[in-house]
């Protein structure tokens, strides 16, 4: 995933935080079901338009940064599941 670019970003402007692989374990859990490149997406986004400078960007950053993107991925796997059953019925 791309906490090390994330992390990376946040160093140079101050912002991360003392313990990384802790904090790295966290993000990867809060965002485990988002497929990595939307993960990688949302790094690249968030960190070209961060405006809150006093703070790291959260994981809810991260997932406001692809929502479409995420419910159009999830709707699909949810329409390919729905066909793989239709024909296992037939």
């Amino acid at each position: 995933m791309a906490m090390v670019p994330l992390f990376d970003w946040a160093e140079t402007f101050g912002l991360a935080t003392q313990d990384r692989a802790k904090a790295v374990k966290y993000y990867r859990q809060a965002m485990s079901e988002i497929p990595a490149d939307l993960v990688n997406a949302a790094v690249k986004r968030v960190t070209t338009g961060w405006k809150w400078g006093n703070r790291m960007p959260l994981p809810s950053d991260l997932r406001d940064a692809v929502p479409d993107a995420y419910a159009d991925r999830k709707l699909a796997l949810m329409n390919l599941d729905r066909a793989i059953e239709k024909r296992k019925e037939r």
